[in-house]
């Protein structure tokens, strides 16, 4: 089931109109497509669900926040004209997942293209991947974390480290690349980075350790 939010933008409802089509041509099957007024709490727990819009036009958004570690679009992160996609497990019901598609503004959601990874909530098992981002043994607030297709290399996810240095991804079992990024302001140097990969088949913690920044 896609929803969007009651008030949802022509730029929005083209997104889930796309998706919607996507998806019947990829399995055969095409979502609902709903207002957020028009689902009741029974259609969260029932579906595999696609949230489509902003955190102000789509109050679904402030549900699965509040619910998940989901990441939160800001003006900051992705910020302006920018978009996010990010898969979880469905917090009503975590045998099934949601993909969240949205943006700080409708730009962003029209920016967002090659949805073609959305195939990856249909019957999928997900699982919880932590990753600690360190730097001279200590742990790494506000490391960017990319997760990357192992095999096609397409990002699939990305969130910033919390003061712990960790950022918690739910993704489907599959092989991917990892990478870890940061950059002093206060300091004139190139971003620290470091990189792994995982082939994922249950909750899994990675530990990656920043170097560089010369």
């Amino acid at each position: 089931m896609i929803i969007v939010g009651d008030n949802a933008s022509d730029i929005e409802m083209q997104a889930a109109n796309e998706i919607a089509d996507y998806l019947e041509n990829e399995t055969g099957n095409k979502p609902l497509i709903r207002k957020h007024s028009e689902i009741i709490d029974e259609d969260k727990r029932n579906y595999n669900l696609i949230v489509v819009g902003t955190p102000k036009t789509n109050p679904l958004l402030e549900e699965v926040y509040a619910m998940t570690n989901a990441t939160r679009v800001t003006e900051e992160f992705p910020g302006e004209d920018k978009g996010v996609l990010e898969i979880l497990r469905n917090p009503w019901d975590e045998s099934k997942a949601v993909l969240l598609v949205e943006g700080w503004d409708e730009i962003g959601i029209n920016n967002i293209t090659e949805l073609k990874d959305s195939k990856l909530i249909v019957d999928k098992e997900f699982f919880e991947l932590k990753v600690i981002v360190t730097f001279g043994k200590k742990p790494q607030k506000g490391a960017l974390v990319k997760i990357q297709s192992f095999e096609t290399q397409k990002l699939i996810a990305e969130k910033r480290t919390d003061e712990k240095g960790i950022a918690v991804f739910n993704l489907p079992r599959g092989s991917y690349y990892i990478v870890a990024t940061y950059k002093s302001y206060f300091l004139q140097l190139s971003p620290y980075q470091g990189e792994k990969s995982v082939n994922l088949t249950s909750d899994t913690i990675v530990e990656i350790t920043l170097r560089g920044g010369m």
